[in-house]
């Protein structure tokens, strides 16, 4: 089943339920967060994290995480 929604994954190339980060929602800048993530934004934004699921299926989701961000001149 969740092959056949593999493709409606908010970012298709990531693995399910992976955590995302993107900047003011835009697709266009999504990255993947994960331990030691060093990520330099193309531009100033609002960050928006996200677990890479379908979008409207949110709703059957369990779990936290806590995640730290650190700027850095």
């Amino acid at each position: 089943m969740l092959r056949l929604a593999e493709r409606l994954r908010r970012a298709p190339s990531q693995q399910w339920f992976a955590l995302i980060g993107a900047i003011d929602q835009d697709p266009s800048t999504q990255f993947l967060i994960g331990t030691g993530c060093d990520y330099r934004p193309p531009r100033s934004g609002k960050l928006t994290c996200f677990a890479n699921d379908v979008l409207g299926f949110y709703w059957n989701n369990k779990g936290q995480l806590e995640l730290t961000v650190e700027r850095v001149a």
